[in-house]
């Protein structure tokens, strides 16, 4: 193990990291394990996973991070992860709601699936984790932390189009 540690406090902690395979969820989990925590990452598919692994493995040992493959707009499987982390690790420390994403619908044609699609994978998914981790941290006794990861996007479009004909709104300025 590299010797990267800066003295956040956080080796030994048990900390799940949802989208863990894209961009900050995959630098979330690279600099916790450089930092000594132990690491739970979950995606809807093993494929965007296994980078984080490849990464890792430059890190360390992998005996601290743990990958899994959970669909967080299902309540079952965030219980499977929490699960998980209580019979193997003991508990839970601390929580990252990262994953999150947008199906592109208009204004004046919205299509409601996808709008509701988008709500429940970044927003409703991550009030039923923090509610179902938040009781397992509770009844432990544990003071752990709960992140929750918002986007840009939900304060501009991530769509320039929509700005075409404003460009003062457009992010970053045209």
């Amino acid at each position: 193990m590299h010797d990267n540690q800066t003295g956040y406090g956080l080796s030994g902690k048990r900390i799940a990291i949802t989208g863990g395979g894209g961009y900050l969820g995959s630098a979330m989990a690279l600099r916790l394990l450089r930092e000594g925590a132990r690491v739970l990452i979950c995606g809807r598919s093993m494929d965007s996973l296994q980078s984080v692994i490849s990464k890792a493995e430059t890190i360390g040992p992998l005996d601290r991070l743990q990958v899994k493959a959970a669909d967080v707009t299902k309540p079952d499987d965030l219980q499977v992860l929490l699960d998980w982390m209580v019979k193997e690790w003991g508990g839970v420390d601390g929580w990252v709601n990262n994953a999150g994403g947008a199906e592109p619908s208009l204004l004046g044609n919205l299509d409601t699936e996808k709008v509701l699609n988008t709500l429940n994978l970044s927003l409703v998914s991550a009030m039923i984790a923090t509610d179902l981790v938040a009781k397992v941290m509770i009844s432990a006794g544990i003071a752990g932390s709960i992140v929750n990861v918002a986007s840009m996007y939900g304060v501009v479009s991530p769509q320039p189009k929509t700005y075409e004909h404003h460009p003062q709104f457009h992010n970053p300025p045209a």
